[in-house]
């Protein structure tokens, strides 16, 4: 069987039966195409019990075909509500709104309405609420509501959001459940997550987001995301980070790449501070070589604090704060007097001024605690380190490095 449409022309064909119907003025013409195919001799007014079968198909099709256009038409024309679009904008101030909408609109906008209010990220009861009243409607609407509730850290879509985790074929409606199953550290979300996350066609806000909660999670597995993460200039750094508080002594050789890899200040002492988290025996040399070589590190007295080794085997002063007003001369240890070319300072300033290290050019300093850095124009073997200031200040370290080549 078969139909067909042209202008105002309905047709069938029901084995060797054709019937044709003038939908302008109900004319019928039934040909016989096994006795008749070039349809010169019209039956329609014999054996009228076929002729009226076949109109009736005709008929049926067309109700059909009808009812399906006008589906696609309500469907092309359908006018999302005004603070529905809000929502889907990023406005969290609709949200209140889009609650009120849920019981009013039919399922495939609700669903829409759900999704929107589980990403706006507003937990508020009133939000909550009306996401749970949805649990008792069709299943898609209730699965939407469900992941919304658990990314709102409501646990009354747990369950549902669990089932939709280990079920769903919508990758995207996957993802969505582990990221709000993974503040209960539920164990299944973390595969999804670790495939998320290293996922470059992800946007960077969504792979910032999984990657927070792996790193709360804390989980032995995602250990070869991290490791495939550090060849990420921009995750690099919290990818070392993560290695370094999992614990696990195999990733050393993918950290030491690292450090080759990328010279980012930012990395490198990340990286850094791993190893000696690690345990790694060689984090002291390799963290002599990333002090020295390339752009400035931050916060170089806490990875010195940590390492026990105030001057990196070259030279520094640690104590308690010691304060100066205009200028003090700070004496120097070392194991063995080596030239040097960079020095870091932790200080902290009563106000806003410069501070001058061994005759160089002054350095601007804000109010507050502070790490200052100078290159010296040569290097040089310093048994001491001469500061002037412009304002008071209170000195609790002196590290001085040589210029180390880039590995």
């Amino acid at each position: 069987m078969a139909f067909a449409e042209t202008g105002n022309l309905r047709m069938v064909v029901d084995g060797d039966d054709k019937l044709i119907v003038d939908t302008t003025d109900g004319t019928l013409e039934r040909f016989n195409l096994s006795n008749d195919p070039a349809e010169r001799h019209n039956l329609a007014d014999e054996a009228p019990a076929r002729t009226r079968g076949l109109r009736a198909m005709v008929m049926r099709w067309e109700a059909a075909h009808a009812e399906a256009a006008a589906a696609r038409s309500r469907s092309a024309e359908t006018v999302i509500p005004a603070a529905l679009a809000r929502a889907l904008q990023g406005d969290r101030a609709a949200a209140p709104e889009v609650v009120a909408l849920l019981g009013q609109v039919d399922d495939e906008t609700a669903r829409r309405a759900a999704r929107a209010l589980g990403e706006l990220g507003d937990d508020a009861p009133v939000v909550r609420d009306g996401l749970a009243s949805l649990l008792v409607r069709s299943p898609p609407l209730c699965d939407e509501a469900a992941v919304s509730l658990v990314r709102l850290g409501d646990e009354r879509g747990r369950e549902l959001a669990s089932r939709v985790l280990l079920g769903a074929s919508d990758e995207l409606q996957r993802r969505r459940a582990a990221l709000g199953l993974a503040r209960w550290r539920v164990p299944e979300a973390v595969p999804v997550l670790n495939a998320w996350a290293i996922d470059e066609r992800a946007s960077d806000a969504e792979r910032d987001r999984v990657i927070t909660f792996l790193i709360e999670i804390r989980s032995p597995s995602s250990r070869p995301t991290w490791e495939h993460l550090l060849e990420s200039p921009r995750l690099a750094p919290v990818a070392a980070e993560a290695l370094g508080s999992l614990g696990d002594a195999a990733t050393i050789p993918a950290l030491h790449a690292t450090l080759t890899r990328w010279r980012y200040p930012l990395t490198q002492r990340a990286v850094v501070d791993a190893l000696l988290s690690l345990g790694d025996p060689e984090a002291v040399a390799r963290m002599a070589v990333a002090l020295g070589a390339g752009d400035p590190l931050d916060r170089v007295s806490g990875l010195l604090a940590r390492a026990q080794e105030p001057g990196v085997a070259v030279a520094g002063w640690r104590g308690t704060s010691r304060r100066l007003q205009r200028r003090g001369i700070f004496r120097l240890s070392a194991r063995s007097w080596r030239p040097v070319q960079r020095l870091y300072l932790q200080l902290q300033a009563e106000d806003a001024g410069t501070v001058t290290v061994d005759g160089t050019e002054p350095v601007p300093v804000r109010r507050g605690a502070q790490q200052i850095v100078v290159t010296l124009p040569r290097p040089r073997v310093l048994r001491s380190v001469a500061l002037r200031s412009s304002v008071g200040v209170s000195v609790a370290m002196v590290a001085a490095v040589p210029m180390a080549a880039a590995p």
